[in-house]
């Protein structure tokens, strides 16, 4: 626009040129209170005012790394199809209804977390890209009736007050203080604990490790193996394999007899063929002399 105006004649006119955005000179120092003002006009505000220069490059809103003119068009912000590159420019403007969104690289808004990408379930997800709702949580962790008991997992039960079931149809029952941990494990009596998948305690306050064939589960019987005890302290610990050991070598000493524990657990008496004898047994007559055999004929 400043391009089409006519060649200022006047002072008035170079000030208003300049202010026009013409590239002119101004008079060094204005002679009137108009020519303050003008001058003021010309120059931007003057003084340090609130406005821009625009006439002054430096000073000038920059886009695209140039200065913008008086009669700079920006166009529109464009976005991102996932092939091409987008262009900055004017971002589109939020509705009310964009309340909370955010500006995606495609030029929408949008809800965080990809809005129609995230699939909101009202049972349990089957995608990574599933939320899933309070009721589809509420069929995974369980609470009983009285909300003391917790389970976890499919088709697991507990209704008991104080228990935990947790693995896919684990269950307490409706038995109090029980724990049911492992696919099909069932705790079935008060403060029973059943670990291990298809575990099942049947006795007040039992703990199982093992498996039973009546469950649904594995339908086989199977011990399992506890390792890493520590040797038994007060009356009622279990006793490990190292306190047997231990009490066997003791009664070899004291008795004499040379009994064996097996790497099966298996307990045997090498010493069978002794020359003992068996005081019991009268076709055993043992070497004569030995304490508690019956003296040999003859």
């Amino acid at each position: 626009m400043a391009d089409t105006l006519p060649e200022p004649k006047s002072r008035k006119e170079q000030y208003l040129a300049k202010a026009a955005g013409m590239d002119t000179e101004i008079p060094a120092e204005p002679m009137s209170r108009e020519e303050q003002y003008l001058n003021a006009i010309a120059e931007g505000g003057g003084g340090g005012g609130g406005t821009s220069n625009f006439n002054d490059l430096t000073n000038r809103p920059q886009l695209n790394g140039a200065a913008m003119t008086g009669n700079t068009n920006i166009t529109n912000f464009t976005g991102t199809d996932g092939t091409s590159a987008g262009a900055q420019g004017l971002v589109p403007a939020p509705t009310v209804a964009d309340t909370d969104k955010f500006l995606k690289s495609d030029g929408t808004w949008d809800t965080a977390g990809g809005g129609s990408s995230v699939n909101v379930v009202q049972t349990v997800g089957t995608s990574t890209t599933d939320v899933m709702s309070q009721n589809a949580v509420t069929q995974m962790v369980f609470t009983s009736a009285n909300q003391t008991g917790v389970r976890i997992g499919a088709y697991s039960g507990n209704y008991g007050s104080n228990s935990v079931a947790v693995g896919s149809s684990a269950t307490t029952n409706a038995y109090d203080y029980a724990t049911a941990i492992g696919y099909y494990a069932k705790a079935g009596q008060r403060g029973a604990v059943a670990i291990g998948a298809n575990s099942q305690a049947t006795m007040q306050g039992e703990v199982n490790i093992g498996s039973n064939s009546s469950n649904t589960g594995y339908k086989n019987t199977f011990t399992r193996l506890l390792r890493g005890l520590h040797d038994g302290v007060a009356s009622t610990d279990a006793v490990t394999l190292n306190q047997i050991s231990q009490l066997i070598t003791a009664i070899n000493s004291a008795c004499g007899t040379s009994i064996v524990l097996a790497s099966d657990g298996s307990i045997t008496n090498a010493n069978s063929g002794n020359n003992g004898g068996n005081a019991e047994d009268p076709s055993d007559p043992g070497d004569p002399g030995d304490p508690g055999d019956i003296p040999a004929e003859g």
